[in-house]
């Protein structure tokens, strides 16, 4: 009996380990080019506070414009057709970005204040929506040529858009984030501060244009009103979190590995979140402890292979820039944040299934957003505490 639940629990964490295989390698990749970018970005806290909330954001816009152009083709909406795709996602999307960048800079504007830190408002306002605008040019004509090239080819879109989305948003948000800094910081300042209130004006009247001209618009805004509030509500302070504690985590030679970190957290934790949706959409609350305890020891078993090429990938770019930082140093801080760190995503997941399933809300449109949302934050204090303990 034993023997037979053990091979469950293996069975269940390989094709865990297996699903996440994409993600680890992209993880990979990512310390990488954070470690290569970071030094021209060093010390400026306006664009370390922005990391967090832009690439969780490009993922939740992307992954829902994706998801709806698969519904289109599927529903014979649009044809197969980059251009007809385009032009159906391009309000929305672009209504969504604008808006969201500007409450973005003012948000973390002010929990910087809080926080004691003093972040530059023009700066966060102006690289902001500056790399929130390349990141829609750039991804919204990838999505739609992808998502129209695998129909055409007799494809599934829902099986490849989502990863789809959420590669290529973590891919370009980092370096578009370092380019839109390296040209707002040649501006001279009359001219910042004119592109400054015409940022802001432009992200206040160009989504209301869109709402008043587009229903399909407004219905999908409003669709995603609740998530996207607690979105902009705490990954702001994510960012602010990243901000502060930047200093001592590049010093442990653990900043590159920051955003992977809490990307396999929330990525974890989301697999926990989408295993409770389907027992809950399937036989409702009874019954939802045992299915928690099985996904979270499944996701616990996964946890090793991230935390290993993470930890490796983080120790060889410190080592390419001359870092002297033991692997033990940085795969024993990463795992045990890693065993900390999704089992409280696991209860975050519970918690949010559970509550949106009772007040009736689709725990398939709510859980997973508001869960790496949460693991952004608890997975940056998470980090730079265990770091603390482990690393003299």
């Amino acid at each position: 009996m034993r023997l037979t639940a053990l091979r469950e629990r293996l069975r269940g964490a390989i094709e865990i380990v297996l699903g996440m295989t994409l993600g680890y390698a992209l993880y990979t990749v990512n310390v990488f080019v954070i470690a290569l970018l970071y030094p021209l970005v060093e010390g400026r806290k306006e664009v370390i506070a922005l990391i967090p909330v832009m690439n969780d954001l490009r993922g939740d816009i992307m992954g829902s414009s994706g998801a709806r152009m698969n519904t289109a083709l599927h529903l014979g909406e649009a044809s197969s057709s980059m251009r007809e795709l385009l032009l159906l996602e391009a309000k929305p999307v672009v209504a969504l970005t604008a808006s969201t960048s500007l409450l973005i800079s003012f948000l973390t504007f002010f929990y910087s204040r809080l926080s004691g830190e003093y972040l530059d408002l023009e700066v966060l306002q102006l690289v902001g929506a500056l790399s929130s605008a390349l990141a829609t040019a750039v991804l919204l004509p990838y999505l739609a040529l992808f998502a129209a090239t695998v129909f055409k080819r007799g494809g599934d879109p829902g099986n490849v858009l989502p990863t789809a989305a959420t590669i290529g948003g973590d891919f370009v948000s980092f370096p578009l984030l370092v380019l839109s800094f390296l040209f707002v910081s040649t501006l001279p300042s009359p001219l910042a501060h004119v592109l400054f209130l015409l940022t802001i004006s432009l992200s206040i009247s160009l989504p209301i244009a869109i709402l008043i001209t587009s229903k399909r618009a407004g219905r999908i805004l409003s669709e995603r009103l609740l998530v996207l509030l607690a979105v902009l509500l705490l990954q702001p302070f994510a960012g602010v979190l990243l901000a502060i504690f930047e200093e001592e985590l590049a010093e442990r030679a653990l900043f590159q590995i920051s955003v992977s970190f809490i990307g396999i957290a929330g990525a974890l934790s989301s697999v926990i979140s989408l295993r409770l949706s389907v027992h809950l959409h399937l036989y409702g609350a009874p019954g939802i402890g045992n299915a928690f305890l099985r996904a979270l020891l499944d996701a616990l078993f996964a946890i090793l292979p991230g935390a290993f090429v993470v930890s490796l990938a983080g120790y060889a770019s410190a080592w390419i820039l001359g870092g002297e930082l033991a692997f033990l140093d940085m795969l024993v801080p990463v795992t045990i944040g890693l065993v900390i760190a999704v089992p409280v995503g696991a209860f975050v997941a519970l918690f949010v299934s559970l509550l949106s399933f009772r007040v009736g809300l689709d725990p398939d449109n709510v859980g997973v957003p508001l869960v790496t949302t949460f693991m952004d934050v608890l997975g940056l204090l998470i980090l730079y505490f265990v770091s603390t303990i482990t690393i003299s």
